[in-house]
């Protein structure tokens, strides 16, 4: 079959499973007490990583603009309200920025953050309870992942938050809102017309526009479902056109429905331990396993070389610039975890930047390519090696960071890590953290509007 028939039946079957998917969304279909569970983890996961990034002076001065408004919570300590479309916008800035949000191991794509800050803003507006935004959540999830996984991209050179935000929140709007399988299909259809092409190098570069893909595929998000209601619509296949012949995705239509509502791809997510990109957590953990060895005397003025071999040395900026290039630098982000024992968001300051400890290290760190790379999910390690001054050698593998399915974290080690970016801005989190997470049901019963103000009461 040559290539432009090909590319027609894939556009029909496409559509027909796309179509087929929306239905079965709309459906309200019956969601599993696990996956419910799980759904409850990343809630309160992603909240805490919209929270950690309050302080940030360009959140502080998005949140300055807003218009006034009361209809949504933002993200924050304190739970201040504004209008639906700010409220997205802000959360949605602030959801990616620290780091710190769940991440789905099926397909690159960060699935709860694309939807999250549109399904909120509108599930407020309805008086949602918090049960009922969890349910919206799960199966908003799936409808979003299977999308994710139906596209593989050459090299990992488009970036997910451009490509899936206005989808995933197409998604999260229309479900918040009720919609029916029209709808929600004409939604997702229109949002599949508007994708961006990002790259990962805008991350690399410290380009803050990354930040701002989610923001605002959450505002583009709740537009769709207003076009759709209207009655506009896109190509019935969706992103194919864009995903497949623009941006060369190699599309698998059976991704679409196989195994759907049998498999949940909400288990299938992973949570952060360290404030940087997912592909240097490995890395990470090798370099703690490497400072539990140490002795005395070797200190960082000591070291001589690093090498880090991993799955992506393409991620490399010596001279990071800011927080962001600083997340997406394997030199930096090994470097501050030598330096200072962690990766967590105070070793992304500007302040940790500029140590001259961590630029040293930055310089003496050389990447190589782990070869031959495991089958998932196996498919992110690091092998990490610190020479010293005096001879002596130090390495560490990690094959797989903790957080994902292969590695679960507990319930507990969630929450500690979800106070501990929230916990100091909001001395409540962690208790209204614990009742969620526990399907207390008073706290899923009560309005989400509710919920959310006690997590983030000051």
């Amino acid at each position: 079959m040559n290539a432009p028939i090909q590319l027609a039946a894939d556009r029909a079957t496409i559509a027909a499973e796309i179509e087929a998917l929306c239905a079965w969304a709309a459906a309200a279909p019956a969601v599993p007490d696990e996956v419910l569970a799980k759904t409850a983890l990343v809630f309160v996961d992603d909240v805490a990583a919209a929270a950690a990034a309050h302080a940030e002076p360009e959140i502080v001065a998005l949140v300055e603009k807003r218009e006034a408004g009361s209809a949504a919570t933002l993200l924050r300590p304190g739970a201040p309200r504004a209008t639906r479309r700010d409220a997205a916008l802000v959360n949605g800035v602030a959801g990616c920025w620290a780091e710190l949000d769940e991440g789905y191991r099926g397909a690159p794509a960060h699935a709860a953050l694309y939807i999250l800050p549109a399904l909120l803003a509108e599930a407020e507006r309805r008086g949602a309870t918090t049960r009922q935004a969890l349910t919206l959540l799960a199966v908003a999830y799936e409808v979003v992942a299977r999308l994710a996984e139906t596209w593989r991209f050459p090299g990992g050179t488009i970036h997910p938050h451009a490509a899936m935000g206005g989808i995933g929140a197409a998604v999260g709007a229309a479900l918040a809102r009720g919609s029916d399988a029209r709808v929600l299909r004409d939604a997702v259809t229109i949002a599949g017309g508007l994708v961006a092409a990002g790259t990962y190098q805008a991350a690399i570069e410290g380009s803050l526009v990354r930040n701002l893909w989610t923001g605002q595929g959450a505002v583009t998000g709740l537009d769709c479902a207003d076009w759709a209601e209207a009655g506009f619509s896109g190509f019935p296949d969706g992103p194919h056109q864009a995903f497949t012949k623009l941006l060369q995705g190699t599309p698998d239509p059976r991704a679409l429905r196989d195994g759907l509502g049998e498999r949940w791809a909400i288990l299938l997510c992973y949570h952060k331990l360290h404030g940087c990109c997912h592909s240097t957590h490995a890395a990470v953990e090798a370099v703690l396993d490497i400072r539990s060895r140490l002795r005395a005397h070797q200190t960082p003025d000591q070291i001589e070389a690093i090498r880090v071999r991993t799955h992506r040395p393409s991620m490399s900026n010596r001279r990071p610039h800011n927080g962001l290039a600083a997340r997406f630098s394997f030199e930096h982000v090994v470097a501050t975890a030598i330096v200072n024992g962690h990766a967590g968001p105070s070793a992304f300051t500007r302040e940790a930047i500029a140590d001259p400890d961590v630029a040293r290290l930055r310089d003496l760190t050389r990447l190589e390519a782990f070869s031959p790379l495991p089958p998932w999910p196996q498919d992110r390690p690091a092998h990490v090696t610190v020479d010293f001054l005096d001879g002596a050698r130090i390495s560490s593998t990690c094959m797989s960071a903790p957080g994902g399915p292969d590695r679960p974290l507990s319930a507990r080690e969630i929450v500690a890590k979800a106070e501990a970016v929230a916990g100091t801005a909001c001395p409540s989190f962690a208790g209204m953290a614990r009742q969620i997470v526990a399907m207390d049901d008073a706290v899923l019963d009560q309005p989400l509007e509710r919920t959310l103000a006690d997590l983030l009461a000051v």
